[in-house]
């Protein structure tokens, strides 16, 4: 019997071998079909688009670099490939049109290419980021909505009503497809137009969205965060020139130059801190930023200070720190006094998900694996924080885009400066804590997140005196009906 074994686990040895060699033979020979980095595009969306369950997996194990899985740890392939399947569920199928461009990035070549999605109905750019050399590989990938690249034709004017009635229309095509579950709210001028909700909070107890129901916001906390620092600026505790170190201890970080980080950096995503290996997985157990100080000897730096635009949740988390150290208050409640309080935004927070809080959303994704959706709940942290990860409603960010735009949180002067963009400190599209859009004449300020089951955004649209807020517990699903709102608002007569 133990001869027996011993052949067995031999022969499993050798069939084992045989069969990953011949896998790695069949990977080489799907390499080199690769004769260009153009090329890309076509395996991309054949595998996208297939209808077969496993073209996703091959698609990640042939094509990603391995770097780019590393940047995970050990769950980098399946998340990853959990992300592809999680998009190709929402579109339904990418149709490609042409080729934007392909030019060297860096050290990478960026294609572009133009692509239709059948479910959400809008134009995307698909950016593919290509490794220099053979064998190809991709880096990394994005899918940003675009502008269609076919011929322009005119369009109609649409009055006030008609604009939110096409809306309307497009939001219920989006929910009857199973691509959109959440809240929506349209205002302009303080004043609500149009609000709405979709899907499932629970799909276990079969409870509907509501327009007071409680979404996880992701980054957009990133606003909170960063009007409180200002804030603390405008007491004269704090100046944006002050040294990171001069509030939090120095024996906190590993190597580097940690000294010459400053509040401004943080703000704009210029201190160069790029993501904590492992954070994901450590922050599961954290409901007070101290848990977090273990974790920042990790902390390492990507770019010198103040040299480059990297966005990171490590800035912001520290941010919080500062905002603890120097008004004597716990960041919770410190956000809670100053911001929520202020701005009647009575059913946000940053809630422990393992304790019960009357309607919150649960975030959903699909699982290609077990072909069915899953709840978020063991992938997310228990707690969100200054870089992301706590809930507001639908009405509660109206309001606070209210307090904002009329002065109630912080003065003129600083609230014009937290959302203007900052490029003389490589901030192009970021001021302090929002992210800037739109162009001269059209302002849109605010900010999004995202995560696995989680998408929001908030726009404010400085010029027009619109407010779009979109929550979603489900991934990418805020993106086209925003994008939708501000393809409608071109169309709006002048005088509307």
């Amino acid at each position: 019997m133990k001869k027996y074994n011993i052949y067995n686990r031999l022969l499993s040895i050798i069939l084992f071998v045989i069969s990953f060699s011949a896998l790695s033979d069949c990977h080489t020979k799907d390499q080199e079909n690769i004769t260009t980095k153009e090329d890309i595009i076509t395996k991309f969306l054949t595998s996208f688009n297939d209808k077969d369950k496993s073209a996703i997996d091959q698609l990640v194990d042939i094509y990603l670099s391995p770097a780019t899985l590393a940047q995970f740890g050990e769950e980098g392939r399946e998340r990853y490939i959990g992300y592809l399947n999680d998009e190709k569920r929402f579109h339904g199928l990418l149709t490609f049109s042409k080729v934007k461009e392909s030019k060297l990035m860096g050290n990478e070549h960026r294609v572009q290419a133009y692509v239709k999605s059948k479910n959400t109905e809008l134009w995307y750019l698909l950016s593919l980021y290509v490794t220099q050399h053979k064998p190809y590989l991709l880096t990394r990938l994005y899918l940003s909505p675009a502008q269609s690249p076919e011929v322009p034709t005119q369009l109609k004017k649409l009055t006030n009503q008609e604009m939110l009635n096409t809306f309307d229309s497009y939001v219920q095509r989006l929910s009857s497809r199973g691509i959109f579950s959440g809240s929506i709210l349209i205002a302009k001028d303080q004043k609500v137009l149009y609000k709405t909700a979709h899907g499932m909070a629970s799909r276990r107890y079969n409870i509907q969205n509501n327009v007071k129901t409680k979404f996880n916001l992701g980054s957009m906390n990133k606003m909170f965060t960063s009007v409180s620092i200002l804030q603390l600026i405008e007491a004269g505790k704090l100046a944006l020139n002050d040294k990171l170190t001069e509030y939090l201890d120095r024996n906190w970080f590993g190597e580097g130059s940690f000294d010459e980080i400053t509040i401004r950096q943080l703000l704009t995503h210029t201190s160069g801190i790029g993501y904590i290996p492992g954070e994901i997985s450590a922050d599961k157990d954290i409901r007070q930023l101290k848990d977090s100080i273990s974790l920042l000897k990790k902390a390492q730096l990507n770019t010198t200070p103040g040299t480059a635009y990297r966005y990171s949740n490590t800035g912001m988390l520290l941010l919080g720190m500062v905002i603890e150290k120097v008004s004597g208050e716990n960041y919770y409640q410190y956000i809670n006094h100053h911001i929520y309080q202020p701005a009647n935004m009575y059913n946000s927070g940053s809630f422990d998900i393992d304790i019960p809080t009357k309607n919150l959303a649960m975030g959903y994704y699909f699982d290609s694996t077990f072909n069915r959706w899953k709840n978020n709940t063991f992938v997310h942290s228990v707690k969100g924080g200054p870089a992301g990860g706590g809930y507001s409603t639908v009405e509660d960010l109206n309001n606070f885009a209210n307090a904002l735009t009329q002065y109630q949180l912080l003065s003129t002067t600083l609230t014009e400066q937290a959302y203007s963009a900052k490029p003389e400190y490589h901030a192009i599209n970021y001021g302090y804590g929002f992210s800037i859009n739109g162009e001269v004449n059209n302002r849109i300020i605010g900010h999004s997140g995202a995560f696995i089951g989680v998408s929001s955004i908030l726009n404010i649209y400085l010029d027009t005196g619109f407010t779009a807020v979109v929550l979603a517990n489900q991934g990418f699903a805020s993106d086209p009906i925003i994008w939708k709102f501000n393809e409608l608002l071109n169309q709006l007569e002048k005088d509307q």
